[in-house]
């Protein structure tokens, strides 16, 4: 084999890795935010076995909480895209809330696949290059 067909080989492995790179990256982003999803779900749970005037510790963000009384416990704010937040009955929110830690663990799912694909492939040309050079 030839020089060319080396240096091919070692920039389709640098793509590769970069691509890894990128796909551990999102992976890491959505498996943050499935966190933070399974955290909410937990709370609204709490929140539907609540009753009126429970007093309760309502996060302001970035682990900042406050106290509180719970004046409704039958509709949640929640924001639905675009700047725009609707009340929902906690049921729905709870729903909307389960859908989206179901989507997120599908992509993660189907992006340690793309990993795996990606990684097994790297190893091949690693193995074919070693080859190469060998000879």
């Amino acid at each position: 084999m030839s020089n060319d067909e080396l240096q091919q080989k070692y920039v389709e492995l640098q793509l590769i890795s970069s691509q890894l790179k990128k796909v551990q990256q999102e992976a890491d982003i959505l498996s943050q935010q499935l966190v933070e999803l399974n955290y909410v779900k937990e709370s609204l749970e709490s929140l539907s076995n609540a009753k009126e005037g429970t007093d309760i510790m309502s996060p302001l963000g970035s682990g900042i909480f406050v106290n509180a009384t719970l004046k409704s416990c039958e509709k949640v704010l929640m924001n639905v895209g675009g700047n725009v937040a609707v009340y929902k009955p906690i049921p729905e929110a709870l729903d909307m809330v389960k859908n989206q830690i179901k989507d997120i663990e599908e992509i993660i799912k189907n992006l340690k696949n793309e990993y795996m694909k990606g990684a097994t492939r790297a190893k091949e040309l690693q193995t074919e290059m070693q080859g190469m050079v060998k000879k």
